[in-house]
């Protein structure tokens, strides 16, 4: 899905507004996504992979980093609204890299 607030970036729990962000995510072929967590900040950096342009960069400096050792990524693709999709969507995960640094 494209559009107003396609896109969002959440640090648990997600009831607390200041853990989530929503952005626009653009009408794309491709995007790659980077995250990267340490004790301190949690980075979340989008791309357009076509136009190997930045659409979204954001830092996450609060209170709700979770420990390393309690890590856990989660994936979602829904339908927006419980509506059909005006189109075919399709997601390919071509690399997923979990690295304690």
């Amino acid at each position: 899905m494209v559009g107003k607030n396609s896109g969002q970036y959440v640090v648990q729990p997600g009831k607390n507004k200041d853990n989530v962000l929503l952005f626009n995510m653009p009408d794309t072929e491709k995007s790659k996504h980077k995250i990267i967590w340490t004790k301190d900040l949690i980075s979340f950096e989008t791309f357009d992979s076509i136009k190997n342009e930045p659409i979204i960069t954001h830092r996450y400096y609060g209170e709700n980093i979770p420990k390393i050792e309690k890590a856990q990524m989660i994936f979602n693709l829904w339908l927006y609204e419980g509506k059909r999709p005006t189109r075919e969507e399709e997601v390919i995960i071509s690399g997923f890299k979990f690295s304690k640094l």
